[in-house]
């Protein structure tokens, strides 16, 4: 079955060819794009244009590689690199947004729609007594400083060991050297069974893993485009203590709805710890701030209908005739 939409609305091509974007923008619909992180900047980590760049070893199989490309491109399936028009698109946040300015694309009509979670993450109550239970969660990879968070437990096990901290990675996908260097780092700051690692968990189970916990520690050392994992740790009475890197300083609010320290910096982030262990106070009404906050502001349904308006505003100035979503003679 053929579709022809009014609008292409195109979510995300990580680890997708962007030569793909080709036949969208050669059907003369308007086409949008959500943008949440730095893919499209990087045409050459497309297969098509990296084997077209490159000089394969042997002559034939670079011959193969040009009469693919030729072939591609007589059917319209290969074009420009320049291909994607960002005029329409919409940012998942405004350090994003500022980031594809400075790199010389023409965002003439791009909009920032901030990411939403859905209600079922404000369901969580967390422990806002007793032990501080902190937890890490998200791709196992150096950018995201993680020896940060488990060095800076060290300090504050030393500080107040009665406070019985603890500590919870949860993720997978990175790099197997980086974990097993932050294994390695565990027992040499003597923290025994204080930290453990737990593999990527569906989104049941990471619900319920928030809920046995009460701090969010985010250590990211790199530019992160918009943490899904802090909205939802704040959605669920966690309170965030992390860098304000990127995207992350339009979530987090320092002393309003969490702590911050610097990249890197791990007894500043154990100092931060350490004010939550010593007032349960400070614990319970930021975690209560931050749920408040992203209730506020990062809804589902408030992105949703942002989007949805958008793309009607889209489609209003083509000219074309359109319905809305929840009517069968729209198309999206």
């Amino acid at each position: 079955m053929r579709h022809a939409p009014d609008i292409v609305y195109v979510w995300n091509l990580w680890s997708l060819p962007l030569s793909l974007l080709a036949a969208a923008h050669q059907s003369g619909k308007p086409v949008v794009h959500f943008v949440s992180d730095m893919h499209m900047t990087r045409w050459d980590s497309d297969p098509w244009y990296r084997l077209l760049d490159a000089t394969p070893p042997l002559k034939w199989k670079r011959a193969l590689v040009q009469k693919a490309a030729a072939t591609a491109a007589h059917f319209g399936w290969l074009t420009s690199a320049r291909c994607a028009d960002l005029a329409n698109a919409h940012f998942a946040s405004e350090y994003l947004r500022d980031a594809y300015i400075g790199m010389g694309f023409r965002l003439q009509r791009a909009e920032v729609i901030h990411w939403g979670v859905a209600d079922a993450w404000f369901g969580t109550t967390p422990p806002h007594n007793g032990p501080l239970r902190l937890l890490c969660a998200g791709r196992v990879s150096r950018e995201k400083g993680i020896e940060t968070a488990i060095e800076a437990l060290g300090h504050v096990t030393r500080w107040s060991p009665e406070a019985r901290a603890t500590l919870t990675i949860v993720g997978g996908s990175g790099p197997a050297d980086y974990e097993e260097d932050l294994r390695n780092l565990v027992p040499k700051l003597g923290l025994g069974d204080r930290v453990s690692f737990v593999r990527k968990l569906d989104r049941i189970s990471m619900r319920d893993m928030y809920a046995r916990h009460n701090v969010f520690v985010l250590p990211s050392v790199w530019q992160e485009p918009f943490s899904i994992a802090l909205l939802e740790a704040m959605a669920s009475g966690l309170v965030p203590v992390g860098t304000l890197t990127g995207g992350t300083s339009e979530i987090l609010q320092a002393e309003v709805t969490g702590l911050v320290f610097g990249p890197g910096d791990a007894q500043a982030c154990a100092s931060q710890l350490r004010r939550l262990v010593e007032d349960q106070e400070l614990l319970r009404s930021l975690g209560e701030r931050a749920r408040s906050a992203v209730r506020e502001r990062f809804r589902l349904e408030q992105m949703v209908k942002r989007v949805e308006e958008s793309l009607q505003a889209t489609l209003a100035s083509t000219g074309v005739r359109h319905a809305s979503p929840g009517d069968p003679g729209g198309r999206w």
